[in-house]
């Protein structure tokens, strides 16, 4: 399987404060490039005898609707060459830029669209900004929304939304009731130190100004949880919340290795605006990890090459996985852990390691003290007692409806 991640352009029309992206290219994509991965992805499929023919694409960026609607017009005509192929597109956007024509557009077509919005104005605007000075999105932002809703059935939006601690401060009833008011189905994403050259060294303001202690997320999951659990269903929906409770309910759901775990698709596979592939997009800005380029690499080779640098990645940094918290941890074996490994790689190759030249005692070295071992996520425990707190929720309100 292949799962392509498509970076239409780095360049956004935000500036947001705790973007990892280098935004200074205007360059979009070119058609030929397009093309190429389109045509290429859809031949591995075939030639893989991988049923159903399928094959999901996620248009991304820097914002991917700075490429014009043009763009994408030429994206679904390429795509219909294929045409023993099912494509599923999803694009993922922070909205300021969905006009009615591109909302009606994507509508027709069946992409499945993802905004990125943070909370309610106040929290929103605090990091998400259009300018140095320092101007909101927000009102843009939902105007996109708006638009994108008048030209389809979407009861619940989908939103990424990035948890800082502004939005600890601002409380899970505000954050809830934004979103329930909304209509949503939210993914959360934690904010933690994103090992790239300009955090290396200055780490600590980045924690202190963005990264939620794993206490206070905990707190925050907690109390989120039980303002979504016990509300009348219907307006919202929490993509990270409802999978947990699926696990309560479900133990037996585990994963195969605890080693292998990652925290996303092992099939996603970046594509930069050049063509350059990575393995995963905190990378897109640094070419020692490129795996290949599309236009002169088959799928097959890109794959082989990724799979070789995840085995000496975790050759690297999980060479014995005994000591993760995962082993003495009751969700070790069901969560799909974080990045911390990925991270610390990343970090590796900031301060200028390649893969091949890694140091031998990794922890004498700066980002393995400051990133800690035992454990692939900064929030593991936060997640550990969460999990607690739902089980039991899930547990008493089996008890009661047996009553």
């Amino acid at each position: 399987m292949i799962l392509p991640q498509v970076q239409v352009t780095l360049s956004c029309n935000l500036n947001c404060r705790y973007c990892f992206q280098d935004h200074s290219s205007p360059f979009i994509m070119e058609e030929k490039t397009v093309d190429s991965i389109i045509t290429k992805c859809s031949d591995y499929i075939r030639d893989e005898c991988l049923f159903p023919r399928k094959l999901e694409m996620i248009w991304h960026g820097g914002e991917p609707l700075l490429a014009g609607i043009d763009f994408y017009r030429k994206v679904i005509d390429l795509q219909l060459n294929h045409c023993d192929i099912r494509f599923i597109n999803k694009i993922q956007t922070n909205g300021t830029l969905m006009t009615e024509p591109f909302a009606e557009f994507f509508n027709d077509f069946n992409f499945h669209v993802g905004f990125s919005i943070d909370g309610p104005e106040e929290l929103h605007n605090r990091n998400r900004i259009m300018d140095p000075e320092g101007a909101g999105s927000f009102e843009s932002a939902i105007r996109g929304i708006e638009n994108f809703r008048k030209y389809g059935e979407h009861p619940l939006v989908s939103v990424l939304a990035v948890i800082t601690r502004q939005t600890i401060e601002t409380g899970a009833k505000k954050f809830y009731d934004f979103f329930r008011e909304l209509g949503a189905e939210v993914q959360l994403d934690p904010y933690d130190v994103t090992c790239n050259p300009s955090s290396i060294g200055d780490i600590a303001w980045q924690a202190a100004e963005f990264m939620p202690s794993p206490e206070a997320y905990c707190k925050f999951l907690v109390e989120l949880f039980d303002l979504w659990f016990y509300d009348k269903p219907g307006n919202i929906q929490f993509k990270e919340l409802k999978h947990a409770v699926k696990l309560a309910l479900c133990p037996d759901i585990k994963v195969t290795s605890i080693k292998d775990k990652k925290r996303c698709s092992e099939f996603r596979t970046i594509f930069d605006p050049y063509g350059r592939v990575y393995s995963c997009d905190m990378y897109i800005n640094n070419e020692k990890t490129s795996l290949g380029n599309i236009n002169e690499d088959s799928i097959s080779l890109i794959i082989a090459r990724k799979q070789h640098v995840w085995e000496r990645i975790k050759d690297i940094f999980r060479s014995d996985d005994k000591i993760f918290n995962c082993h003495s941890c009751s969700y070790g074996d069901r969560c799909s852990g974080g990045c911390l490994t990925c991270m610390k790689y990343n970090a590796a190759l900031s301060m200028g390691y390649t893969l091949e030249n890694m140091p031998e005692v990794m922890c004498e070295d700066y980002f393995s003290k400051t990133f800690p071992n035992n454990g692939a996520s900064f929030y593991c425990e936060a997640y550990r007692k969460c999990g607690i707190h739902i089980e039991q929720a899930v547990y008493q309100e089996m008890l009661n409806r047996e009553k």
